[in-house]
């Protein structure tokens, strides 16, 4: 059983009111940004940074970075024969170079 967080720590409650409109436009905004609307309201009370989560292939493009520096971590743990290691090696470069490769056309069209 995970232990309790000190009193501290712990959220309290805060009654806001707000016109349908208002609730309407702030709802929007909080799904726009993939935040709850109470994360998005206690953001922006205390000034932090919204934006809005990286696009599809951003997290495509995470995910398989992810799994290459995985795969370069069990490289680095265990003694591969080096002729198993080459074959890794040599797909980690295409993953890392297709994703370097589609970040670069990306930042090239932004700049048209």
């Amino acid at each position: 059983m995970r232990a309790l967080l000190p009193a501290k720590l712990l959220r309290m409650k805060f009654d806001l009111y707000l016109n349908e409109q208002e609730r309407f436009f702030i709802e929007a905004l909080a799904r726009k940004a993939h935040l709850s609307m109470s994360c998005f309201v206690r953001k922006a009370a205390i000034g932090q940074t919204i934006s809005a989560p990286p696009a599809l292939l951003t997290i495509q493009q995470w995910e398989k970075l992810g799994r290459a520096v995985d795969d370069l971590n069990q490289l680095a743990k265990t003694n591969r024969d080096p002729m198993q290691s080459q074959g890794v090696i040599k797909r980690l470069v295409e993953e890392i170079s297709s994703v370097r490769l589609a970040i670069v056309s990306k930042r090239v069209g932004n700049d048209r």
